[in-house]
């Protein structure tokens, strides 16, 4: 089984109302936010599973970021990590490192901590 690096490719609405599939995890060895057309099959096969009516050559691809991740290719998923002066010896210094879905779900949580570490 591959190892599983994101939360998979998902349907969500952006404030204009514009469905969107997406995001894609893949490891890059280059900076670049060119969007491969060979990623259409994957994104179809991955939203035919939930969206069954789905129409192939209706895929666009719209745009491209970079996502920091904690993990390398070859480790399983790993979460956010929160680093302070104990960790790296600077003095009111807080790093917050890959916090994705679904560290973002704790935004508020992390908010207070870092505040109570300040």
């Amino acid at each position: 089984m591959p190892q599983q690096h994101g939360l998979g490719i998902h349907a969500s609405l952006d404030t204009a109302g514009q469905l969107k599939f997406g995001p894609d995890t893949e490891y890059i060895t280059t900076l670049s936010y060119d969007i491969s057309l060979t990623l259409q099959d994957k994104f179809y096969q991955a939203i035919k599973g939930y969206f069954p009516a789905v129409i192939k050559h209706k895929l666009q691809p719209s745009y491209a970021g970079i996502r920091p991740k904690l993990q390398s290719e070859q480790e399983g998923f790993k979460d956010f990590l929160v680093q302070s002066e104990t960790e790296h010896g600077y003095s009111g210094l807080i790093n917050l490192f890959g916090i994705d879905s679904p560290g973002l779900t704790s935004s508020l949580a992390l908010a207070k901590y870092v505040l109570s570490r300040i």
